[in-house]
């Protein structure tokens, strides 16, 4: 598996667990996971992590 690969499938279970997640507990978690991927993301890109950001909060919802 590539990097991006692993990085799609972290990106969808923290934004799944964004749109279902109703234990604040919870919601730290995937937010925590978002901002890892992000930060990866951001890094191999070479673009800013706002961008990337804005991109995946477009996106938010379930992901199937």
């Amino acid at each position: 598996m590539d990097i991006f690969s692993l990085l799609d499938e972290l990106q969808t279970i923290a934004r799944n667990g964004l749109h279902y997640a109703r234990d604040p507990y919870d919601r730290e978690r995937y937010e925590h996971l978002m901002r890892l991927t992000t930060q990866q993301y951001s890094q191999l890109l070479a673009l800013p992590e706002e961008t990337i950001r804005e991109r995946f909060r477009n996106e938010l919802g379930y992901i199937t």
